[in-house]
């Protein structure tokens, strides 16, 4: 049996630590040709640790020929008569799949219980340990971010990360209170927020 030939699109928190690490313990099955990711020392270290092609940009894979899609896997398994279904987030977060669910119609609790628009975006609306999650949601569905549906990933939207996540630096705790985020690119001192 030939090995699926994969691209992982991110070197971060799910790209590395989850997809990379997991798919690498199953080398007779996948094998990853390739890892996109904009920051030079994830690339460099995705190919030292993978031994794959690395970019900076999706677009560079366009061209390639080896690489097995995603979705066309999922669709695959969605279409047949197996016991099991796949979701692809790639997929499920496409403008011809259900566009960005978070805050549209999910939330992600995390086990602190800290409330994100959902498990990829560090940013969150409140925690319920200290306020009602009605009142949370309230928060998150009015703010002018994420009041509306999206049809894309907003982790995947370059404006948004310049605005949202760019900011973050390493020595932050996530996820960040979105109070601290004005969305103009830069984050407030914590004890700024909590003075208000």
């Amino acid at each position: 049996m030939s090995r699926i030939k994969l691209a992982i699109l991110g070197q971060g928190r799910s790209g590395r630590d989850i997809h990379a690490a997991n798919l690498s313990l199953l080398k007779d099955l996948y094998e990853i040709v390739a890892v996109v990711d904009p920051l030079p020392d994830r690339r460099e270290r995705a190919a030292a640790e993978i031994g794959c092609a690395t970019y900076a940009d999706y677009r560079e894979l366009l061209g390639r020929k080896d690489i097995e899609a995603v979705r066309a896997l999922a669709d695959k398994y969605n279409r047949d008569s197996a016991p099991f279904g796949v979701t692809a987030q790639a997929q499920a977060n496409a403008p011809d799949g259900g566009g960005c669910f978070g805050s549209f119609s999910q939330f992600y609790m995390t086990c602190y219980g800290d409330i994100d628009p959902c498990d990829f975006n560090p940013v969150s609306f409140g925690n319920v340990r200290n306020a009602p999650l009605a009142e949370i949601w309230k928060k998150m569905v009015s703010h002018p971010e994420f009041c509306g549906h999206r049809m894309s990933c907003r982790m995947q939207s370059q404006r948004y990360r310049r605005m949202y996540i760019d900011p973050l630096t390493d020595d932050e705790v996530l996820p960040v209170l979105i109070d601290r985020l004005p969305g103009d690119g830069t984050i407030l001192p914590k004890e700024e927020v909590a003075a208000k």
